[in-house]
């Protein structure tokens, strides 16, 4: 399994957000440490700020906030938001392109670990992700 760069983006504008709570920053602060498209980055915080853990200041004094506390945050909540699908395989996607589908036990592999990886990232929090020093 691997998670999309939309959700590793968006963990890392949470991180920087975390480590400046105490001000308002800009996308161009954020891109300034992680250079990445700008773009992309503006998709990722308008998600974040859509659901509530980014708040958007318009005007002059401007910027943006982490719209909660880090510990509130679970990673689980972070990833569920930011990837598209968890299926491990086409055959968890119901495609039915699989001759084994109503037979084969992988399905139900493949889910057990998911729920003992989306367990995991449930217990944990972006405050417990945050570097020692800030960004």
């Amino acid at each position: 399994m691997r998670l999309t760069q939309f959700s590793d983006l968006a963990m890392r504008v949470l991180i920087f957000a975390a480590q400046h709570s105490d001000e308002r920053f800009t996308i161009d602060d954020v891109n300034k440490v992680h250079n990445v498209s700008r773009g992309h980055l503006m998709k990722v915080v308008n998600t974040l700020t859509r659901a509530g853990l980014l708040n958007a200041h318009r005007g002059r004094n401007g910027g943006l906030q982490l719209a909660r506390l880090p510990e509130s945050i679970s990673m689980a909540e972070i990833l569920s938001l930011t990837e598209p699908d968890f299926a491990l395989a086409d055959c968890m996607r119901n495609s039915g392109d699989c001759p084994l589908v109503d037979r084969c036990k992988l399905p139900n592999v493949y889910n057990e670990a998911l729920n003992a990886f989306m367990q995991s990232l449930k217990s944990q929090t972006l405050k417990d992700v945050l570097p020692a020093e800030p960004t």
